[in-house]
């Protein structure tokens, strides 16, 4: 399979277009097909270094495939080929995750949707961020997409998070980029003294360090 993973690199220095072109569509047979999962990534990443479109059809069907890699390997093309059409089937599989559970998989998922401005699991991603029982990691991962939908709508949930001071400190840090991206001048003073807060707690604990 070493020898399939070479040829499938060398398709850069291809200098024909025509051959190119041949070559890449027998990357979709072994996509869709080949049984190695080292020769499948290389022909998934391959076919998005190569802004091969045609093989979006394939990188979607790869999503079902049995084995994470091979799915997180998808998702990655698919969002470098900018391919809104596997919109329906990314949040199709990102609904069956459980985010309780920290999983690269579920990872990508989201990020393929941010990377694709697709706004329809803004709900979702609320839902799953003030839900004690979910992950660390999707609920930072959902912040950073909420941070991209620029919905003025979030603001109040945001600053339910940035002023909780139970919560994560990362969770509140996401919340104030996220509020910066939207714009929102009349929580600013706000935020402001918040963060004037924290920075007094930071400059306290640093002098206290000297004692212990």
């Amino acid at each position: 399979h070493k020898d399939r993973i070479t040829a499938i690199s060398l398709i850069n220095s291809i200098k024909s277009e025509d051959i190119k072109k041949r070559v890449l569509g027998k990357v979709i047979s072994i996509i869709e097909t080949d049984s190695n999962a080292d020769v499948k990534k290389a022909a998934i990443s391959a076919a998005a270094s190569h802004n091969y479109r045609e093989a979006v059809p394939a990188l979607i069907k790869a999503l079902d495939n049995n084995l994470e890699e091979i799915q997180i390997a998808a998702c990655y093309s698919l969002g470098r080929l900018n391919a809104v059409e596997s919109k329906d089937k990314v949040i199709s599989l990102l609904n069956k995750q459980d985010f309780s559970v920290n999983s690269n998989l579920t990872d990508a998922l989201i990020i393929l949707l941010t990377d694709l401005k697709v706004s329809d699991i803004v709900d979702l991603a609320v839902k799953t961020v003030k839900d004690p029982a979910s992950g660390k990691m999707a609920r930072e991962r959902f912040m950073i997409y909420l941070g991209t939908m620029g919905n003025t709508g979030l603001k109040d949930f945001l600053l339910e998070l940035l002023f909780d001071e139970d919560e994560d400190m990362s969770i509140r840090g996401h919340a104030v980029k996220a509020l910066g991206s939207l714009k929102i001048h009349d929580s600013a003073e706000k935020i402001k003294e918040l963060l004037k807060d924290i920075e007094e707690f930071l400059n306290i604990w640093t002098d206290a360090e000297h004692d212990f």
